[in-house]
């Protein structure tokens, strides 16, 4: 019988007229008899019960389990006995080689899509190497898996693998790395894709068409994986409303630095456009597809509008590749007062300012500018397109980094945003700084030097 639940007890007779008085004795108290009625009071015992009446006695177990709901693949012949119910809602797979299990709620099996998974897993008996992962499986050859494994250098690594139509996982993405083995996971089945997210944190999803199939799972190598606090929803659960939103956020917080976005951007009436109408100065961090624009290799192509200027100085829209508070390169569209449109690139180094290069330049009367970029980093190399066409690149390794946008003294629309790869032209062989002189001033953001026509011509 299940822990804190009744069962009844039911007596059989060999001959009605043996029938009588029932009267059930037993030692110390995991369990409660009350008339033919048991309950189960502690888990994972076992008690011996004494059945009398005037002339019969029996003797019988009463065994009081936990509930596990970790079975079978629903469609496949896999995946029984591998986790064991240790507690009340928690479960425990022991050390050793691979095994997945997976979950039936009060329904029924947990399959097809919107559908969503969520608890607590806790790595012990680590080694390099260990691993759980969360399993979305629809056959033998088609599913989707969320691997965290454990590192030499005490850091765990969360990837995605899928097969379609392949015999075994492939097309590994590692997705973040983090410091800690004990974490809170969710996955969700959503028209035809996984989703994975870590700490609430939405982290990427794998779209392959999965089918009514798809049942949800767990499993683990190389260690003891616990789980607890283990949940499912539907698609017309809020939690489950909850988590979807995640997958749609336009703007979240620098996942590396651990910082948030200042709140400047503001969705407007046509969707993936977003505005900043404030005149101070702010950041925040862009998302494409619910996702930071970030790591080591990446780059976001958008387009970017700028109007109502500053009558009285610089206007600008910034776009950093940013590592954290006091270290990036940035990319920045400037409208001066004498109309003079800049784009331009500096290096914030532990919190100072330098290498500031002009990259185009033009003159502009309209009230405003609209510009089509792209910003990358790869391989310690940070990159800028305009129209297409790449203009700058700047060496400057940073370890991961992440797009951040803002500005000041304007109205910034940007629009568009969309990840993009990062292709060099073939005469870009070896990136490297560009070459920046020696000035005798420092142009600043705070006024204007004015030069006349004869002035310009000199040094």
């Amino acid at each position: 019988m299940y822990y804190r639940e009744n069962a009844t007890i039911t007596p059989e007779f060999s001959t009605e007229a043996g029938k009588g008085e029932i009267t059930y004795s037993f030692q110390g108290k995991n369990i409660t008899i009350t008339g033919n009625s048991v309950k189960g009071n502690t888990g994972n015992t076992s008690t011996t019960v004494t059945a009398k009446t005037a002339h019969h006695e029996v003797t019988f177990k009463v065994n009081v389990i936990f509930k596990n709901p970790f079975g079978k693949h629903a469609a496949l012949d896999e995946g029984e006995n591998v986790f064991k119910a240790i507690d009340n809602g928690v479960y425990e797979k022991t050390k050793g080689e691979y095994g997945a299990s997976y979950y039936y709620g009060a329904s029924g099996a947990l399959k097809g899509n919107g559908k969503l998974l969520t608890g607590n897993a806790a790595m012990t008996e680590t080694e390099e190497n260990s691993y759980f992962d969360v399993v979305v499986k629809e056959s033998a050859t088609k599913a989707v898996r969320f691997v965290y494994t454990a590192n030499a250098d005490d850091t765990y690594t969360l990837t995605s693998e899928y097969m379609d139509g392949e015999n075994s996982y492939g097309h590994a993405e590692t997705l973040r790395t983090f410091d800690y083995s004990d974490v809170e996971i969710a996955v969700m089945s959503e028209g035809g894709a996984a989703y994975i997210f870590i700490d609430k944190a939405y982290c990427g999803k794998v779209d392959i068409g999965l089918g009514d199939d798809a049942h949800i799972g767990v499993g683990a190598a190389n260690c003891a994986l616990t789980l607890e606090m283990v949940r499912d929803y539907g698609n017309t659960d809020e939690k489950y409303a909850d988590y979807l939103a995640e997958t749609t956020r336009a703007f979240g917080d620098h996942i590396y630095a651990d910082l948030v976005s200042d709140n400047i951007f503001a969705e407007t009436e046509t969707a993936g456009v977003y505005e900043k109408t404030s005149r101070g100065y702010g950041r925040a961090f862009p998302y494409a597809d619910g996702l930071p624009v970030g790591g080591t290799d990446w780059a976001a192509s958008f387009t970017v509008n700028l109007s109502s200027y500053n009558s009285g100085g610089l206007s600008q829209a910034v776009f950093p590749i940013f590592q954290d508070e006091q270290n990036c390169v940035r990319f920045a569209v400037e409208r001066r007062t004498d109309t003079t449109i800049c784009i331009f690139m500096d290096v914030q180094t532990n919190g100072g300012w330098n290498g500031w290069t002009p990259i185009k330049e033009w003159k502009s009367s309209e009230d405003n500018v609209t510009i089509n970029l792209k910003v990358g980093y790869k391989d310690g190399v940070s990159y800028l397109w305009i129209d297409g066409e790449l203009k700058h690149s700047y060496v400057r390794d940073m370890g991961n980094t992440q797009l951040a946008m803002g500005g000041e003294n304007c109205t910034i629309r940007v629009s568009g945003l969309q990840r993009a790869e990062i292709v060099l032209p073939e005469t870009e062989q070896e990136p490297a700084n560009y070459a920046v002189e020696a000035l005798p001033f420092r142009r600043s953001d705070a006024a204007e030097i004015n030069l006349s026509a004869d002035e310009k011509d000199g040094d």
